[in-house]
């Protein structure tokens, strides 16, 4: 029959190691729920973007997409390291599938549906509100705007924090944050945090302006939510804490936005992750790191939803990490999962909560072209061909910042 069949799993129901050193659940493919197109526009896919450790003989790997096209000559698209995709010929159900040379008996596949729209639909007004880390402080939120108004938009990006780094424009998009900041679970992330005053318009960026005191129903309802505020790069939480007595507090986004006057936002984007992951090893197990990521989306979606139900929020799990050693590494060791219980935990709130989507931007950027390497070093003292490591596979370029918001 055509049921693909697993030999061995491990505990957690995982496949493991088949023949010739491949491993399936080792390297496998981080497919979305949904892919975002508009009409007319052409979007690349990235192979080794694609797989959660590419270093894993991806060269032996034959993937190909099922656009399920009634034109014979549309229906299958080999996914090479660089692949254009045509949204025009995509059904909206379309198939990831790919299978390793050595073992071909076994095929792995997954149904995505296929979201298409007309650039007419962007001519309009748009505010938009960007949460993130440095990724998006650094003038992404300048370059989804630039985008957008290419396609026919007039961006207003909403916020109270804006920076140099931010070419001056608002948003929520600070360097060093995490999901665990800007719920008040870790306050000491590149400097120690403090409340935002009441009433400010602009905050600066170690002041958190989106907690308020905890009432004693947001206790009772969300004791995980709410948490003390004293400067600790792990504060207790109204459930762990023996001492209930005191202040703590809870992240509302509706006391966001009246106290702090911010516009109501059109779109909201949250793009988190990277420093849940990388900062702070010494402080959170990675059980823990993943724990409070997933705690945190679901405390900001929840709380964003009750106060603009109606408004989307776009979630990206993370962007495709800079090719180097050590980020192939913490890549498929736990940015992978990450991605995984993204997907997975953005299905089970979209049960409840309205125009919420996962937007893979990982899929379409290129890890080798889009980060920045060094001035370089002859290789020998007969050529002029340089080699040099990757100065920063964590923030990329220019590039990076237009594959990130293309349509």
């Amino acid at each position: 029959d055509n049921k693909l069949r697993i030999k061995q799993k491990d505990a957690n129901g995982n496949e493991i190691t088949l023949t010739q050193g491949f491993n399936g659940a080792t390297m496998r493919a981080l497919l979305p729920n949904k892919l975002f197109f508009i009409n007319n526009y052409n979007l690349p896919i990235y192979k080794d973007s694609l797989f959660s450790d590419p270093r894993a003989d991806i060269n032996n790997v034959r993937a190909w997409l099922d656009t399920n096209s009634a034109n014979i000559t549309d229906k299958f698209i080999p996914i090479t390291q660089q692949t254009i995709i045509n949204p025009n010929i995509l059904s909206n159900t379309v198939q990831f599938a790919y299978l390793h040379k050595d073992n071909a008996d076994y095929r792995y596949f997954k149904n995505v549906s296929v979201v298409k729209s007309d650039a007419t639909k962007l001519q309009k007004p748009i505010k938009t509100l960007s949460f993130g880390d440095s990724l998006t402080e650094d003038s992404m939120v300048a370059t989804l705007k630039n985008r957008l108004e290419s396609l026919g938009a007039t961006v207003t990006p909403v916020g109270t924090y804006a920076s140099a780094y931010t070419k001056n424009l608002v948003g929520e998009g600070r360097g060093y944050w995490s999901y665990r900041s800007f719920v008040g679970k870790d306050n000491v992330s590149g400097a120690t945090h403090t409340l935002a005053s009441s009433g400010a318009t602009s905050t600066g960026k170690w002041e958190n302006p989106f907690l308020r005191l905890a009432t004693d129903t947001d206790k009772t309802n969300h004791p995980t939510w709410c948490f003390r505020f004293t400067g600790a790069n792990k504060e207790l939480s109204y459930a762990d804490d023996a001492d209930k007595t005191g202040n703590f507090y809870i992240f509302d986004f509706a006391y966001y936005l009246s106290n702090h006057s911010v516009q109501s936002p059109n779109v909201i984007t949250i793009a988190l992750s990277t420093n849940d992951i990388n900062l702070d090893a010494g402080t959170y197990t990675q059980a823990e790191r993943l724990q409070y990521m997933l705690l945190g989306l679901e405390i900001m979606v929840t709380q964003i939803h009750a106060a603009l139900p109606s408004v989307p929020i776009a979630i990206i799990p993370c962007p495709a990490w800079g090719v180097s050693n050590d980020m192939y590494t913490r890549f498929a060791a736990e940015t992978a999962t990450w991605v995984e219980s993204c997907i997975k935990k953005v299905a089970e709130l979209k049960a409840l909560h309205s125009n919420l989507e996962v937007v893979p931007v990982y899929l379409h950027q290129n890890r080798d072209m889009i980060y920045e390497t060094g001035a370089g070093t002859n290789i020998n003292a007969n050529s002029d061909l340089k080699y040099s490591t990757m100065g920063d596979s964590v923030h990329f370029g220019e590039t990076g910042r237009e594959q990130y918001v293309e349509p």
